[in-house]
């Protein structure tokens, strides 16, 4: 018993879908940016930043597909969905954590520059 196809969508909604995804992709890649100020980098290391924030946050357009479709055609089915939703919760706690560890720096700058300040 394999997977059926969904044919009763309407297309609206489809297309909907789409386009909300690509809005919150693109308005979070314009965050990433924001957080250069927010981490309080020197001015001399902004171009590196920038340019390491770039690397990490679009080297996934080049290589994803690709081990997108390793895995399912690996273990076909419900199986290998499985092992690529695995692949992405591991992804999206990594990338909780690293954000977790940034939101700590940045409020312990804050906290020192408001003790020196006071």
């Amino acid at each position: 018993m394999g997977m059926q196809p969904l044919t009763n969508i309407p297309l609206q909604l489809l297309i909907g879908n789409v386009l909300l995804s690509c809005i919150a992709v693109y308005a979070l890649r314009g965050i990433y940016f924001s957080l250069i100020e927010e981490a309080q980098l020197q001015r001399q290391m902004t171009g590196s930043a920038v340019g390491l924030i770039s690397l990490l946050g679009f080297t996934p357009d080049i290589f994803f597909a690709a081990i997108t479709g390793r895995v399912l055609d690996t273990n076909p089915g419900a199986v290998g969905f499985g092992h690529y939703f695995f692949l992405m919760s591991a992804i999206a706690i990594t990338g909780l954590i690293l954000a977790t560890l940034l939101a700590r720096q940045i409020k312990s700058i804050k906290n020192k520059e408001r003790i020196n300040s006071t």
